[in-house]
């Protein structure tokens, strides 16, 4: 009898060390869930808000037509910033439409230039800085702009 019992209690502690793993594993599950749809790609309100928080001094632009996207991206604008750079700012549906379109872009504009501009991807954002010539001054704050891209919203 005393070796039923030692299994009977030894069987029932592990169904419910089972039960325990499997609540919290829903649990976490759960909160995941809420956690990955609190997350949002960021869309064109969100990029032009984080535009007009930088400390660059920017127009819009006319987009050079090797950079223009017809199939693709919900946005495409350009600027001129004080310095006489450009950026070039695209956002896409999703990440995977961002990679093809970066493609194209860099297809359509390879034969252009013998240097290609600085690029910076951020989830379906892809931000495009030309550098002036005379050398620009603002590079440091794409690299800021690109980075606050990232914080969740």
């Amino acid at each position: 009898m005393g070796i039923r019992k030692t299994y009977f209690m030894i069987l029932t502690f592990l169904m419910l060390l089972l039960m325990v793993v499997l609540a919290l594993w829903i649990r976490g599950s759960d909160s995941h869930d809420k956690y990955m749809q609190g997350l949002r790609l960021p869309d064109r309100a969100w990029v032009e808000e984080k535009l007009k928080r930088s400390k660059m001094q920017m127009t819009e632009n006319e987009m050079r037509e090797p950079f223009k996207l017809s199939v693709g991206p919900d946005y495409q604008q350009a600027y001129r910033l004080d310095d006489g750079s450009e950026l070039y700012v695209y956002t896409f549906p999703s990440e995977e439409e961002r990679v093809q379109g970066q493609k194209t872009i860099m297809r359509q504009s390879a034969i252009l230039s013998s240097q290609p501009p600085a690029s910076y991807e951020i989830n379906n954002v892809l931000l495009l800085y030309f550098e002036a010539v005379s050398g620009g001054t603002n590079s440091d704050y794409v690299k800021k702009l690109a980075d606050g891209l990232l914080e969740q919203h």
